[in-house]
């Protein structure tokens, strides 16, 4: 449950991300990263769903 709960953090601050240039950005922004750690596991996510898929 924590990390379902973690994931739906992640994608509500991605969500209001406002994607503004790296110079407007506060120091230590972690947009950036955020964005590719949760494509890293919606991916992964991804992945299993269709192993579970194949396998039914």
């Amino acid at each position: 449950m924590a990390v379902f709960t973690a994931a739906a953090a992640l994608l509500r601050h991605l969500r209001t991300d406002p994607l503004l240039p790296a110079e407007l950005l506060p120091p230590g922004w972690p947009g950036d990263e955020l964005r590719t750690r949760y494509s890293a596991h919606a991916r992964s996510v991804q992945g299993l769903i269709r192993e579970l898929a194949a396998a039914n």
